[in-house]
């Protein structure tokens, strides 16, 4: 039986003749089928945690949140709440006990809940981030010793009150908040806090502008505070130690080594390049980016991503080797999205269809 696809271009609006993969054989019965060639269209997943695998979760709920490896393994989280994550190491932070288990190896370990406390989604290889609430309603954070730690319950300390919080990322030194109180309080703004010290630091606010900046974002070395198309760097280590770079209108921003990776879609115009910390010509690294990029455990930049000149998806990771220099690996390989059909018709002996793609 003879097969032609019509593929319609959606970026221009234009209907071009293309062929099917394959011809189907029929099935005993007379029956065929016809699969749906590999569309370009983004996976309907959304990237929530990277480490050596990573946790992804169905846009339209068709299957469990679940673990998967570049190896094959795929094991579901029975998560019905958040998830706290530090790179293979995922908790659910619905339970009272955090039951820590480490999805790669299978080693697993339990934080007994403590009253009045409850579990964020940052940990460190030997803390858990908790808080409570004080008698005037504001956030107390606590550190929590897992097995390998002796003090089991850390206040922390600095900084002012926090009327709300959101914890936007961490790894295993620390965590970046985002907090709002009334202006009187303090407003709105960023924290970092340092594990080691239980401490949280101010993190600086736009210059002349009473509010905090659009997006801030946590690497390895450097902390990226984003307001329109200026970004200011500052370092874990040293916070009196700024850079300020430009760039056109990043949607997403992560420092990855000395470097700012940012997302600058422009309408269809996508673009994900890396722009040195110390100025210079920015170095495009990836094609498309669909969802956040997430800081893994290796400092990298992970995200549900193509690579240039490439209209296959998959979770790919931007690192640096020990000189500095950038590297873009796939890390995680996915079923090609299928491509939408439509108005199929049948006529002098050939299948026809509507064929809707993003190329």
């Amino acid at each position: 039986m003879g097969a032609t696809a019509l593929a319609l271009a959606t970026s221009i609006g234009a209907l071009v003749a293309a062929p099917t993969a394959a011809t189907a054989t029929p099935a005993p019965g007379g029956e065929a089928v016809l699969a749906a060639e590999p569309g370009a269209f983004p996976p309907e997943l959304i990237l929530l945690t990277a480490g050596k695998g990573m946790v992804l979760k169905d846009r339209r709920n068709r299957e469990p949140i679940s673990w998967r490896h570049p190896d094959g393994r795929k094991t579901p989280l029975d998560c019905g709440g958040g998830v706290a994550a530090l790179g293979d190491e995922i908790a659910c932070t619905s339970a009272s006990d955090l039951k820590i288990r480490n999805f790669d190896t299978g080693a697993a370990e339990s934080v007994p809940a403590r009253a009045n406390l409850t579990w964020t989604n940052a940990m460190s290889p030997t803390q858990v981030l908790a808080y409570e609430k004080d008698a005037n309603s504001r956030y107390v954070l606590h550190l929590l010793g897992r097995a390998n730690e002796p003090r089991k319950d850390v206040p922390v300390t600095g900084a002012g009150p926090m009327g709300s919080f959101a914890v936007l990322a961490s790894d295993a030194r620390g965590a970046l908040l985002e907090y709002w109180n009334t202006a009187e309080e303090g407003g709105h703004g960023h924290r970092y806090l340092d594990y080691a010290t239980a401490t949280l630091r101010e993190l600086p606010r736009p210059s002349g502008v009473d509010s905090a900046y659009n997006k801030a974002s946590l690497g390895s070395k450097w902390i990226a505070m984003v307001q329109f198309d200026d970004a200011v760097m500052v370092s874990r280590t040293d916070p009196s130690v700024t850079r300020t770079l430009s760039l056109p209108g990043p949607d997403r921003v992560m420092p990855v080594g000395d470097w700012l990776i940012a997302d600058t879609t422009r309408g269809w115009d996508d673009s994900v390049s890396a722009y040195p910390v110390d100025g210079g010509t920015p170095r495009p690294l990836l094609g498309k980016l669909d969802g956040p990029l997430l800081l893994g455990p290796d400092g990298g930049a992970y995200g549900l991503s193509t690579t240039i000149g490439s209209g296959r998806w998959g979770v790919h990771g931007i690192s640096t080797d020990a000189q500095g220099t950038l590297r873009v690996q796939e890390a995680l390989a996915l079923t090609p999205r299928p491509s939408d059909r439509k108005s199929i018709a049948f006529a002098q002996g050939d299948l026809s269809a509507l064929h809707l793609d993003q190329t």
